[in-house]
């Protein structure tokens, strides 16, 4: 979890960077980095079970085909 951070934090610096009405979203940069992630389909098994791969290239598109 920790090592992940940082590039959790990369993704979402990525995404306010290409659109920054995303910081008055609320949660919703968080719902797009898991839910590309979920969407790639690409896990890694954990004693906590399959957890989803981060996936930038996924974040953005989500973030691209938001309306507005």
């Amino acid at each position: 979890t920790s090592f992940a951070a940082p590039f959790v934090a990369g993704v979402a610096g990525l995404m306010i960077n290409f659109d920054p009405s995303l910081m008055n979203q609320g949660d919703s940069i968080k719902r797009l980095i898991i839910r590309a992630a979920a969407d790639r389909g690409r896990t890694v098994s954990s004693v906590a079970g399959s957890i989803p791969i981060l996936s930038a290239s996924e974040a953005l598109k989500l973030a691209a085909q938001r309306p507005g």
